[in-house]
């Protein structure tokens, strides 16, 4: 299920590897410090995009639907770089 996913990568990945700003929660991830999506109009201004598409990644977990910082995606790239060894070991 989605629950036991979530609690599996959190007890297993995110919290060993520091990642305290990664969830597949949309809504907290929504609550934070984000980026806003943006695209440029057909009047060639910026503007902002709606975040009702990214509430429906959910489904496809768990082959996608993190929400992440650029920190947090850091220590796990580093942990796929050491071959799955966390730099702490």
């Amino acid at each position: 299920s989605g629950a036991a996913c979530d609690r599996a990568m959190a007890e297993r990945i995110f919290t060993p590897l520091g990642m305290a700003d990664t969830t597949f929660d949309c809504r907290t991830a929504l609550t934070g410090d984000f980026a806003v999506p943006t695209q440029v109009g057909f009047d060639d201004k910026v503007e902002v995009i709606s975040q009702t598409f990214n509430r429906h990644a959910i489904p496809v977990r768990p082959a996608a639907g993190a929400w992440s910082s650029a920190h947090d995606l850091a220590q796990y790239v580093a942990l796929e770089l050491g071959q799955c060894i966390a730099p702490s070991g």
